[in-house]
């Protein structure tokens, strides 16, 4: 549910890959920046010393580990316990850090050259802002349209009404029922007399 509610925001933006136009990360990928910040900071710094103190037993201890570039920053998994034990911070964090493609990331000591590096790998790079338009002409008003069909929302009260517009009711104010699309178009009573040439054809 979480990484759907982190989606919405970038339904207002027309365009399909509003991730990658954005440069957003994904919440997944938030997380995983998150945990494995402090987890550097415990396995170089080794702070807080308590924290350490659960991380000293799990550092890599063989001279086949410690020979190997990729093994020697390896961590080892904790003994498998309960499935709720091993979403928790340690054994989670792990394992993404143990994660092949970080092999160069983690090896890195400088704390703010980690998390740059970290963000490079997982953030998306943001790219031009054309937002599906075929042309490279900033159009307001086609962006304006392309947004309001995105979230079906238009001039009409039914519209206005479902995106809690202040002060709207959905009610047509002439025939007392929702004025939305097929209303509108088809048996709102104001255009009787507009549609009366096209019913002729």
């Amino acid at each position: 549910m979480l990484p759907a509610l982190s989606l919405e925001p970038g339904v207002v933006l027309p365009g399909n890959n509003f991730f990658d136009e954005l440069g957003w990360d994904s919440l997944n990928n938030r997380r995983i920046m998150r945990k494995l910040s402090p987890l550097h900071e415990i396995y170089y710094y080794k702070f807080p010393s308590y924290l350490d103190d659960i991380l000293a037993p799990l550092r890599p201890t063989s001279r086949r580990q410690l020979a190997l570039p990729d093994d020697k920053t390896k961590l080892k998994i904790f003994p498998i316990g309960t499935e709720y034990f091993q979403k928790t911070f340690f054994p989670s964090t792990i394992k993404d850090w143990n994660r092949q493609d970080f092999s160069n990331i983690r090896s890195i000591e400088c704390k703010a050259t980690f998390k740059e590096a970290l963000a490079k790998k997982l953030r998306p790079v943001k790219s031009s802002p054309c937002y599906g338009l075929m042309d490279h002409n900033y159009d307001h008003t086609r962006m304006r349209h392309i947004t309001m069909l995105r979230l079906n929302l238009s001039p009409l009260h039914a519209h206005k009404a479902n995106h809690n517009f202040v002060g709207i009711t959905a009610d047509c104010s002439v025939c007392s029922v929702p004025k939305d699309t097929n209303h509108f178009l088809l048996t709102c009573t104001s255009f009787r007399l507009s549609r009366l040439p096209c019913s002729g054809k």
